[in-house]
């Protein structure tokens, strides 16, 4: 399979020091404090996990994102990675497993994770994110969860560490106005905590490429 070789030094590269905060700071939101406004109430963060799945499709690798219905509690509308809170008595990567489960209808075991990026906090909606990264040698059947996701997205690893595909737009929170860095893919735009998970996955991507 010619993207075994990818995928096991994607692996072994996860296994040694990630380069964190420096490449989620180049997609974070910018105004003339250097941060967003943050509500008192949200100043304990809750845990939750993500997870970008690896599948090949068309000569290539792809990665499943999901447009969010307005039905969601938070960040109705955009896309994100699959993914959620943890409950009571699951581990994070547990928690990664059944949230793309629950939301695309996708199962997988725990031999699918072939590691994870770095936790990375979302004052704004109050939740500490855990970033993992799983394989699938094949296509996953998706049967998305209506309630949850509109639209099941498929972008490529090429249209990721297409430098031409970073864009900035003015953007305003709670009356702040800031500047937003974006992915711009052909699935759509992915901006917000997404683009910070995979501002770093694609830094980790170039080394491994």
């Amino acid at each position: 399979m010619p993207y075994i070789h990818l995928i096991a030094q994607l692996t072994k590269r996860l296994t040694h020091p990630l380069p964190g905060h420096r490449y989620h700071s180049s997609l974070k939101g910018i105004n003339s404090n250097k941060t967003l406004p943050v509500s008192k109430e949200k100043s304990f963060l809750k845990p939750a996990s993500v997870l970008i799945l690896l599948f090949p499709k068309d000569h290539s690798i792809h990665f499943y994102l999901t447009k969010r219905t307005d039905k969601v509690k938070h960040h109705k509308n955009q896309i994100s990675l699959p993914g959620g809170a943890i409950e009571s008595g699951e581990s994070i990567q547990d928690a990664a497993l059944r949230e793309t489960t629950e939301e695309l209808g996708v199962n997988l075991d725990s031999d699918a994770i072939i590691g994870k990026l770095t936790p990375f906090n979302i004052p704004v909606s109050g939740y500490r994110v855990h970033p993992f990264i799983a394989w699938c040698d094949f296509i996953p059947k998706v049967k998305p969860d209506p309630t949850e996701v509109e639209q099941v997205l498929i972008p490529s690893l090429h249209s990721l560490l297409n430098d031409s595909n970073i864009h900035n737009e003015k953007r305003q929170y709670n009356g702040t106005n800031y500047v937003a860095p974006y992915f711009q893919f052909p699935e759509g735009k992915v901006w917000g905590a997404t683009a910070i998970i995979l501002s770093e996955f694609k830094y980790i991507l170039k080394e491994t490429k």
